[in-house]
């Protein structure tokens, strides 16, 4: 999620890789519990910035569902049935299923 204001700027790319990291371990949490809470002051720095629809764009874009807690000093991520519901009939729908 780089800004799309001129140039990416070294900051830009350090969050992008942050934000990085932070999927992964979403990711590598939510396959083996039902949820990941985020708390790492590092973490946080790259999620900090979204605003509510960025996070929940966010999120469902991997398939998840987020809440911010505690003022913006924990996140909650949720695999996210719905999204999985969305795609089978879309697929279904398409003659893929």
């Amino acid at each position: 999620m780089l800004p799309t204001r001129g140039r990416a700027t070294k900051d830009d790319l350090l969050m992008s890789e942050n934000l990085a990291a932070v999927v992964a371990k979403i990711s590598r949490v939510l396959a083996i519990k039902p949820e990941c809470f985020i708390t790492h002051p590092a973490e946080l720095l790259a999620l900090k910035p979204m605003s509510k629809a960025e996070l929940n764009e966010f999120a469902a874009e991997h398939g998840w569902r987020a809440i911010r807690r505690v003022g913006g000093r924990q996140f909650e991520f949720y695999n996210d049935v719905s999204v999985g519901e969305n795609l089978e009939r879309r697929s279904m729908r398409a003659g893929f299923g």
